[in-house]
C-alpha cells in the first residue's frame, strides 16, 4: 500500500466517525411556553415552612443515637435558616428530640 492509498483509508475512517458522531449527538432545540410538568426536587423531610412561630415538631430518635440525630438536625437548621430566613432551636427530650420555630 502506497501513501496516497493510506491518506485515502484514514480519510474514510474519518469521514465515518464524523458520521457517526452526528448520529449519537443530536441537536437540541428550544421551544418557548412549554409548561413545566410535575415538581422539581424532594419533599421536604421536616415541615420548615409549615411551623408558625413558637410551634414544634419532635423527631423521634433512640437514647443511643440521639447525639447523631442531634448534629443532623443542627446542620438542617442552619440550611433552613439559609433557606427560608427563619430561626429554629432544638431540645432533647425523653422520646426524642424537639424543634421550635423562634422567629
Amino acid at each position: 500500500m502506497n501513501i496516497v492509498e493510506t491518506l485515502a483509508e484514514h480519510r474514510r475512517v474519518l469521514d465515518a466517525i464524523k458520521l457517526l458522531a452526528e448520529i449519537k449527538e443530536p441537536k437540541a432545540v428550544s421551544r418557548r411556553r412549554i409548561a413545566i410538568t410535575g415538581k422539581s426536587g424532594r419533599r421536604a423531610k421536616y415541615p420548615w415552612m409549615k411551623l408558625q412561630l413558637n410551634q414544634s415538631f419532635l423527631v423521634p430518635c433512640a437514647p443511643w443515637e440521639r447525639q447523631r440525630v442531634m448534629n443532623s438536625l443542627t446542620s438542617c437548621i442552619a440550611n433552613a435558616r439559609t433557606r427560608h430566613g427563619r430561626k429554629f432551636c432544638q431540645r432533647s427530650e425523653l422520646k426524642g428530640i424537639r424543634v421550635w420555630r423562634t422567629a
